[in-house]
């Protein structure tokens, strides 16, 4: 008997004796929201506990504040609140606002869940039924449901949504679409849980039919009306979701801050889609046509980040086979030859050491090699024998990888079938009995029993019995291959090893090195320094609405105050008399109102903007506005501008943000007439001359260009 099953019936026997919990809102007695914002205050337990958990829902008309939730919830913790505990787990594993430690936060959770409180139960249960492993906490369908059968959870204000869980996930070995719909919008109708309006907009944007059957214009307008509060109450998922919904109604400028502002906030989702849109050419002609730029390494380390923050995510190492193959496409157009494969295996490199658990990169290598052998430049057979001994290396962990080794000895273009190998490996392949690749696998066995010989079908059966290609001799001479060649790190010990050498460990006899990701490091990037308080910043407002000129010290004070000091700048403007205050607000709001239009005309630079994505070695993503096209003849292409120039500074004011393109375009619209502009733009080493900005991230910008403007 495992320690999860115990550790479940003990907490299963402390929940029948365990007594009342504070009412809250988790069992649908909320406290007053006044009442609770002073008690909390106050210091009560039982109220912080509360307003954490109402903040991290964004219920009660309560923002989602991270660092606000994270003290309330390691004080009530502190002081006996299994709420509070519970949540500390939660962050804990989120990493938000404190240091991420999965297995810190399992413990939190499973501790919380001790005390028979119905919420904390109902959360472990819930990471049984989703997760493949969080920390401690192992998947065990069985054990959750009799958890969701318990009385305290039935208590619960989102009871229904456990319904949504268990028959959409298959808790209980069998999926019920119907049923799991009906539970989810029961469950929005009485709670209106913003987890609830988040998956409802989602299965609308979905390609689900069943989904859409139950979800009527009048669900989703409610639902989408919850989420857009989310939006407003700061609730990184809720901005995920806005942002990838169809119907939404926004911009695509006003969709990449906030899935910025979503991925800092470690919604790892929001990574994703920001990774993808940047290397998938298709999906940015989606978005209303604007490009999204980002450079190599903000690629690779968003892939990288993506990858080991969601290592079971099916779309990881699609992102490694898009970039790579951007990487390969670009360099082949601009005649880099075999070195274009040489780069995008590197990436594939960087991504299998992030995550040895997982076959997902090194199956998708095996794959490109093969790729290359038939529709590279040099057709080279070694790519080939590259990718048949990956597949051999993964033929006994990862079904797909002994098909996609018969498929690649049979249909390989400009090489001959290798039939009796291929007749040993679809044996082997055969045997699992999968009913998704049969139809496959009985389509590639008649076509190779047309052609293979007596003498071939021999050899095939001498395979069979000598176990290829799953064996371990065939595995191992197969990984020491590819760590020659340096596809497989070299301090990785075989497999079937690993097990003897972690009892060496701890007998004290060997030290196994655990690899790490070497992650690429970006250069430092100044940061914009915090102002003190200035009485002037009303008189420079006051100067703007008025058309007089500004002193040549004023000018990075104006630009500090429109693109970086929004509280500030709101600050001043109320200082302002009435009638200046409503002419400069309708201004400030007929600026923002213009950010997700392509401006030539209307700005000083008289410039399109895009924008340029960073995503930094700790995660967290920036950007920067790339000029997407100059006006022929305007007063920004005079001026020594050039299409793909990054904007870096202005007066001095360094543009990195999650806003940067839309507070830009702010300042341009709103700047005073015939005053300068002091920029500094980062330029590629190449001048770009293509209509197009998609592929001109993968250049570097080692230069740093000034330039002095005057607007007239």
């Amino acid at each position: 008997m495992s320690a999860q099953v115990l550790l479940f019936l003990l907490a299963s026997s402390l929940s029948l004796i365990a007594g009342q919990f504070p009412d809250g809102v988790w069992n649908s007695k909320p406290w007053p929201a006044d009442k609770l914002e002073a008690e909390a205050a106050a210091g009560n337990i039982d109220a912080m506990a509360e307003w954490a958990f109402c903040s991290s829902e964004v219920m009660l008309g309560i923002a989602y504040d991270s660092e606000q939730i994270v003290e309330y919830a390691k004080r009530s913790s502190t002081g006996g609140s299994a709420l509070g505990t519970l949540l500390l787990g939660e962050f804990y594993i989120r990493g938000q606002a404190i240091e991420e430690d999965q297995a810190k936060g399992s413990e939190l959770i499973i501790q919380a869940a001790e005390t028979g409180h119905p919420l904390a139960r109902y959360k472990w249960a819930s990471l049984m039924v989703l997760s493949d492993y969080v920390g401690t906490i192992e998947p065990d369908p069985e054990a959750a449901l009799e958890i969701f059968e318990e009385p305290g959870c039935k208590q619960l204000f989102n009871y229904d949504f456990i319904d949504y869980l268990i028959y959409s996930k298959g808790a209980r070995g069998f999926q019920d679409f119907e049923e799991a719909y009906s539970a989810l919008i029961r469950c929005f109708n009485k709670t209106q849980s913003i987890d609830c309006a988040s998956n409802i907009i989602y299965l609308n944007s979905s390609y689900d039919k069943p989904a859409r059957k139950y979800l009527t214009d009048a669900i989703l307008n409610k639902a989408a009306k919850r989420v857009e509060e989310g939006v407003r109450l700061n609730h990184p998922h809720a901005k995920y979701r806005w942002a990838t919904y169809k119907k939404s109604g926004i911009t695509p400028h006003q969709k990449f801050p906030l899935l910025i502002e979503a991925a800092n906030q470690k919604t790892w989702l929001a990574h994703y889609t920001l990774n993808y849109w940047v290397v998938n050419q298709d999906r940015m002609q989606q978005c209303g046509g604007e490009v999204l730029i980002g450079d190599g390494k903000t690629r690779l380390n968003t892939a990288a980040a993506v990858y080991e923050k969601l290592p079971r995510l099916g779309k990881k190492s699609r992102i490694g086979l898009l970039y790579a193959e951007k990487i390969r496409d670009e360099k082949q157009k601009n005649g880099g030859g075999h070195s274009a494969e040489d780069e995008a295996i590197q990436i594939y490199r960087q991504l299998i050491r992030a995550d040895r658990s997982n076959v997902g990169a090194l199956r998708d290598l095996g794959n490109y090699f093969c790729y290359v052998a038939s529709f590279g430049e040099k057709r080279d057979k070694k790519y080939l024998d590259r990718g048949c001994e990956m597949f051999v290396y993964l033929s006994e962990k990862d079904r797909r990888t002994a098909f996609f080794l018969v498929a690649t000895l049979l249909n390989s273009p400009h090489f001959e079938p290798q039939y009796a190998k291929a007749y040993a490996a679809l044996d082997h392949v055969w045997d699992q009995k999968d009913s998704f690749y049969s139809p496959r696998e009985r389509r590639l066995k008649r076509k190779m029993m047309e052609k293979i010989t007596p003498e071939q079908i021999a050899e095939g059966e001498r395979l069979i019995k000598d176990g290829y290609p799953y064996a371990r001799k065939y595995r191992e001479a197969a990984f020491k291959f590819l760590q020659e060649k340096g596809d497989v790190p070299a301090d990785w010990i075989f497999d079937d090893d690993l097990d003897e050498h972690r009892d060496q460990m701890e007998r004290g006899d060997a030290h196994l090195f655990d690899p790490r990701f070497n992650q690429i490091l970006l250069a430092a990037i100044t940061t914009l320094p915090v102002l003190e308080t200035d009485p002037t910043d009303s008189s420079l407002l006051f100067k703007l609405t008025k058309g007089e000129d500004f002193t040549e010290k004023e000018l990075p004070h104006l630009t500090r105050l429109l693109i970086a000091e929004e509280e500030r700048l709101f600050a001043a403007l109320a200082e302002l008399p009435e009638e200046h205050r409503a002419k400069l607000t309708e201004r400030i709001e007929n600026a923002i109102a213009k950010e997700d239009q392509a401006i030539l005309e209307n700005n000083p630079l008289q410039a399109r903007f895009l924008w340029f994505l960073y995503c930094h070695d700790d995660y967290r993503v920036s950007s920067r506005p790339i000029i997407g096209s100059l006006a022929e003849g305007g007063l920004g292409a005079m001026s020594n501008l050039q299409v793909g120039d990054v904007i870096k500074t202005v007066h001095g004011v360094d543009l990195e943000s999650d806003r940067s393109r839309n507070l830009l375009v702010r300042l341009l619209e709103l700047w005073p007439q015939e005053e300068k502009l002091d920029l500094v733009v980062l330029r590629a080493k190449h001048k770009h001359i293509s209509k197009s900005l998609i592929n001109y991230a993968f250049r570097t910008f080692p230069h740093e260009i000034s330039i002095d403007f005057t607007s007239q």
